[in-house]
């Protein structure tokens, strides 16, 4: 190991892993440092060819003051691609399910 990353070498292998495996996902999750990056991230993923993308934050105590509006701003920005591509049947992607197992939360 030379401590290079493996990203360049995992994105060359995705056609033949999707060829061997039509219905192939990837998870997603995203922490207080990553946040910035939901947007980019995703869309990067579909681009790449993959459709069905399980999506959530860590539950671990990471989140810094600030974050709920951070994702938030991140939903809101592809909120128009995403709906679309999700009403369209191209792609699919938890983070924005209808079907999500949270509920929401009220003002105590």
């Amino acid at each position: 190991m030379d401590g290079s990353g493996s990203y360049d070498d995992v994105v060359k292998n995705i056609p033949l892993w999707q060829k061997q495996f039509p219905n192939s996902s990837t998870k997603v999750t995203f922490a207080s440092a990553d946040l910035k990056y939901l947007k980019e991230s995703i869309i990067h993923l579909w681009n790449l060819g993959l459709k069905l993308i399980p999506a959530n934050v860590v539950f671990e105590d990471v989140w810094q003051e600030g974050d709920d509006l951070i994702f938030e701003e991140q939903l809101k920005k592809n909120w128009r691609t995403i709906s679309l591509n999700i009403r369209c049947g191209r792609i699919l992607c938890q983070i924005f399910s209808i079907r999500s197992s949270g509920s929401r939360l009220t003002q105590r």
